[in-house]
């Protein structure tokens, strides 16, 4: 597989789940690294620039929404997508968080096909709105 090796940064509160994303991208010749919240990616980001982000939704501190607003204000362009395991009939926050500004959205449990999928599809969206 010739495909290049991407920076991804994941944002999960859920160690269990941060490990489980981690193998599926390394496994796939990705760098990964991971923060625990919003607060945490922001700063991550400030110090390296990922190539993509995966980001949970729903965390203590600072949110998966506060972290695609502030890359908004900020017009960092990366491609982002956004997970939650969180469903209902009421509200649909990856649809919100599409809204937002994330590329890709999925829902968890997901599948390494899911996870590659939605990461091609996120880069894709960025390289053709550039």
């Amino acid at each position: 597989m010739s495909e290049a090796a991407f920076s991804i940064l994941v944002v999960d509160d859920d160690e269990v789940f941060r490990t489980i994303l981690n193998s599926i991208l390394s496994q796939a010749g990705h760098l990964v690294e991971w923060a625990g919240n919003g607060a945490d990616a922001i700063a991550a980001i400030e110090r390296r620039r990922p190539d993509a982000i995966f980001t949970d939704i729903y965390m203590p501190d600072s949110d998966g929404f506060e972290l695609i607003n502030w890359l908004r204000e900020s017009r960092i362009e990366i491609p982002l997508i956004a997970m939650s395991g969180t469903q209902g009939p009421l509200v649909d926050h990856l649809t919100l968080a599409g809204r937002l500004g994330a590329d890709a959205v999925l829902y968890k449990p997901l599948t390494a096909e899911s996870v590659m999928g939605a990461l091609a599809n996120a880069l894709d969206r960025r390289s053709g709105a550039a």
